[in-house]
């Protein structure tokens, strides 16, 4: 909070004053970048006609704001020792389940393979998995990796067209 204040040329009770603590501060940080990045197409996202294209804008939106904003990454790596920014942190990404599950809840089948695509695709539309597939490609070629496997959870929920296979990998 002290560079902060520094920086901005005010006692560091003015940024208290603003802010209300160094939360409120994180919070104001990332609705700045989050603004600038163009997440607020992830409402455009939860609400498309079609649940399937609705998740693929949201890859694509995600995808793009990582790849423009690599401060984010620096930021989830000094989460580690810091449990406030750890949970900031935390609470965006809660939002990312919440759009993950509207569009699967839309989607129907059974509560059961929800649950699991629910799971497996929030592993799969994640800061790490764009991290981990980033090294020598685009974020626009991370998105359509990131799409093709979400489809493929999909199709194995029996949520979308393709077969559900059982843990051998046969058809049923």
């Amino acid at each position: 909070m002290n560079a902060v204040a520094v920086a901005a040329g005010v006692t560091r009770l003015t940024v208290y004053n603003q802010f209300g603590s160094r939360r409120g501060l994180l919070e104001a940080v990332f609705d700045d970048r989050a603004a600038q990045g163009g997440i607020k197409a992830l409402v455009e996202a939860a609400e498309a006609r079609d649940p399937v294209a609705g998740l693929e804008q949201m890859i694509e939106t995600l995808c793009k704001f990582w790849g423009s904003n690599p401060v984010i990454a620096a930021l989830e790596d000094a989460a580690g020792g810091d449990p406030e920014l750890r949970a900031a942190l935390e609470s965006r990404q809660a939002r990312r389940r919440l759009v993950i599950d509207a569009l699967l809840a839309r989607m129907g089948g059974a509560e059961a393979s929800r649950a699991e695509a629910s799971d497996l695709l929030y592993g799969v539309i994640s800061l790490q998995m764009f991290r981990t597939l980033l090294p020598g490609r685009g974020a626009a070629d991370v998105a359509r990796l990131m799409s093709r496997l979400s489809k493929s959870v999909l199709a194995a929920q029996g949520m979308v067209a393709g077969r559900r296979r059982d843990a051998s990998g046969a058809s049923p």
